[in-house]
């Protein structure tokens, strides 16, 4: 384990800046949690990805601003259904098969309740269920607070990949609305240390590649085809490659004078 007296030292040992890191061990970014089975009691039930949607717009029924625009709702539709259409669409309490053609005719009141129902439990837990429920989410987060940036012990900027969810934009977005998809372990790319263990994916999936260069200072990319383009998400810088980037800067503007 790295001592405290060593962390701060990197810009004492380091003159070339061509790269950023020799040796980068790490655990790099979390996912977010799938779709629960408790939202999937509805008068009419749809498979578990048309279902997961169909949440992401129930559970913000407050927020006015989003769902009385008019372009948020019909972006939301057109994407809505084409998970219905992926999946057949809704069932019936007899299973027959039900096609779901308007968005006027839905109603989502019963899963924004549901998620109410659910905010309202979890404000009147006492201090010690909270502190549990905190305690666990730091345990699963613990391995990917820090890494080992050529043996400094550094803290990770942003590990946690984005939740699927609905893209609000900001102003009069012509998007706003539209489904950002979940960002799979097989759309992430990592950058490790050449020696260090390549971390493994959650259960059933698998990883896409790692990526072993020291001139990069991101941890993770992840690729999310979604809303007629394909995105990216890295992680922050650590503090060591922040610190480069400011000397590198100041020395530039120095032989520049």
């Amino acid at each position: 384990m790295v001592g405290r007296p060593n962390e701060g030292r990197w810009h004492q040992e380091v003159d070339d800046f061509g790269a950023q890191r020799s040796r980068l061990p790490a655990q790099i970014c979390c996912f977010a949690k799938e779709c629960q089975d408790e939202v999937r009691r509805r008068a009419v039930s749809l498979e578990p990805e048309a279902e997961e949607v169909a949440a992401f717009y129930g559970s913000m029924l407050h927020s006015t601003v989003n769902v009385e625009n008019p372009t948020f709702n019909k972006n939301f539709f057109i994407d809505f259904t084409e998970y219905l259409d992926k999946t057949g669409h809704g069932k019936d309490r007899d299973g027959k098969t039900v096609k779901i053609k308007s968005f006027e005719k839905c109603d989502f009141k019963p899963i924004y309740e549901y998620f109410d129902s659910e905010r309202q439990r979890k404000k009147g837990l006492s201090k010690a269920e909270k502190a549990a429920i905190k305690a666990e989410k730091d345990k699963v987060e613990a391995p990917f607070l820090y890494c080992l940036w050529d043996g400094r012990k550094q803290k990770v900027g942003n590990f946690r990949v984005e939740p699927p969810g609905l893209f609000r934009g900001r102003g009069e977005h012509p998007k706003t609305g539209r489904v950002k998809k979940r960002v799979w372990p097989e759309q992430i790319t990592i950058n490790i240390g050449k020696e260090a263990m390549v971390p493994v994916p959650p259960k059933d999936t698998i990883g896409k590649r790692s990526s072993t260069t020291t001139k990069a200072h991101g941890l993770q990319c992840g690729r999310r085809t979604s809303m007629a383009h394909t995105s990216m998400s890295c992680s922050r810088q650590t503090q060591t490659s922040k610190g480069r980037a400011t000397i590198k800067s100041l020395r530039k503007r120095e032989s520049s004078r």
